[in-house]
């Protein structure tokens, strides 16, 4: 049965390329009810592959565990326009005539303001396939048990009026509106073209913006307020953005060079924010895309709990309050330095996430069920100020602060060959840096052949310019003494 819909007519383009859309407004069960998903193309065509040249396939996952749970969660919801190709024939659209003795509606009409508007009919020949909001439209047919395909096996509130959200949908034809169809190659050609533009040239927003404008994510609240609030961590992040003081967090890139004057950078507070809260509170990836289904009360509490850790790991190492980060961060071997300067590891993103993930695994095993307090946090940090943080000592030389060729030689005929020091930065690292935390201080590698396992793999890892066995020996044997002393 058709239905009809108030409609606005646009168009994009020129000539036999422009394309006519219809912007209209319907409920989200006469959404579900008339628009079928890309995937379902195959089904009118007999083509097992078509469908795959148009859109992407259904991720269940993304629609069941993230949209539609959005949808149950938060009451002030919202979804962007959907965007459906017209296949097999056209929908009828009917310019309104309006009633000219009006002196105001005459205006607006000889003005033009109204050429547009009119009633759009949904047909019934032609087949309605969404080109841009396909998980969204999974979602709804999951929550609204309509064509869902998809198992309910959610404890999920109900999504109170779901059904009678008004959502905007445009329906994009590729003709004129005619008695002329597309061929299926054609359609094909046009459909894939338009999908390529809604995605191909989408800008995802970076990391660092995601963390200033996620309203849903804890980690990026708790990073942000770090920031934002000098009553918290006695404001050892805090910057009012006054021009004629320096930040101590950089807040727009993510990475740090030597010299830099910034402790670490938004993005790694977020990193380790979220090391902390994953471990402590049991979160998986997808808790830190909704907040909905917690109160405001416990989002402080765990808020309170992860500043908590926040303090005593300034009380521990007070180095990051009492140092200069521009002279923490030099690469610049000890005996060619003519300053006080050094390359201390907890200045790097790299050392600091890798300290975090060392603190939010021991101290997720310490607390068992318990809530976050300082004296578990304190015995989690016991010592950490007396490892050896300067990367030119064992165990980080070599290991996360890496001696390169500054020209690329597989085959070692470059004569006079010139080396440089590099940090590794990726995620490899910072798991060897809390792997090497965990041994210095006892935690991990106690027994003799795990120890001899760990060497192996310490050894076999170095990245230096031809070390000799008795140097990597003597590197080791320092090691060995400094979790000794530590231990």
């Amino acid at each position: 049965m058709a239905e009809s819909f108030a409609a606005l007519e646009g168009k994009i383009g020129v000539g036999e390329d422009a394309i006519k859309y219809y912007t209209v407004q319907m409920s989200a069960a006469k959404l579900i009810k008339n628009i079928d998903l890309f995937s379902e193309y195959s089904v009118y065509e007999g083509s097992a592959t078509l469908s795959q040249m148009f859109n992407r396939d259904v991720n269940e996952s993304r629609a069941k565990k993230q949209i539609a749970r959005y949808l149950s969660y938060e009451p002030g919801r919202f979804l962007p326009p959907f965007v459906v190709s017209i296949y097999g024939g056209s929908p009828k659209f009917e310019p309104i005539h309006y009633d000219m003795n009006n002196s105001e509606t005459k205006k607006h009409i000889e003005n033009g303001d109204f050429d547009s508007v009119g009633v759009l009919t949904l047909t019934t020949d032609p087949k309605y396939f969404v080109l841009d909001g396909q998980h969204r439209l999974a979602a709804l047919r999951y929550l609204l048990s309509y064509r869902a395909g998809m198992d309910r096996d959610d404890d999920f509130p109900k999504a109170i009026d779901l059904e009678k959200d008004q959502l905007t949908v445009l329906f994009v034809t590729h003709k004129e509106m005619k008695s002329q169809e597309l061929t299926k190659e054609e359609f094909r050609k046009r459909s894939r073209k338009i999908f390529a533009v809604l995605n191909r040239h989408a800008k995802r927003t970076t990391l660092v913006e995601n963390i200033t404008i996620d309203e849903d994510d804890l980690a990026a609240i708790i990073s942000r307020e770090l920031v934002e609030r000098n009553d918290i961590v006695d404001g050892m992040f805090y910057w009012s953005g006054d021009e004629e003081t320096s930040p101590r967090v950089n807040t727009k890139s993510t990475s740090l060079r030597e010299g830099d004057g910034h402790l670490t950078t938004l993005s790694t507070l977020y990193e380790m924010n979220k090391q902390f809260i994953t471990h402590i509170f049991g979160w998986s990836e997808v808790d830190f895309q909704f907040l909905h289904d917690l109160t405001e009360s416990e989002v402080e509490d765990m808020k309170n709990q992860i500043y908590l850790i926040w303090d005593e790991l300034f009380k521990t190492l007070d180095f990051w309050k009492t140092s200069d980060p521009g002279l923490m961060k030099n690469h610049t071997p000890p005996e060619k330095r003519d300053d006080d300067s050094m390359d201390h590891l907890l200045f790097w993103p790299v050392g600091q996430i890798g300290l975090a993930k060392y603190i939010a695994t021991e101290l997720d095993e310490e607390l068992g069920n318990d809530e976050i307090n300082s004296k578990a946090i304190k015995k989690v940090l016991k010592n950490l100020e007396n490892i050896d943080w300067d990367m030119f000592s064992p165990p980080w030389k070599g290991y996360i602060l890496r001696e390169v060729a500054t020209k690329p030689d597989p085959s070692n005929r470059v004569k006079n060959q010139e080396w440089q020091w590099k940090m590794g930065n990726s995620g490899k690292y910072q798991e060897r840096v809390t792997e090497m935390i965990r041994f210095l201080l006892g935690k991990a590698y106690t027994e003799k052949d795990l120890e001899e396992a760990l060497k192996s793999k310490w050894d076999s890892t170095l990245e230096l310019n031809r070390p000799t066995d008795d140097e990597i020996n003597k590197m080791w044997k320092s090691i060995l003494n400094q979790r000794k002393n530590l231990t």
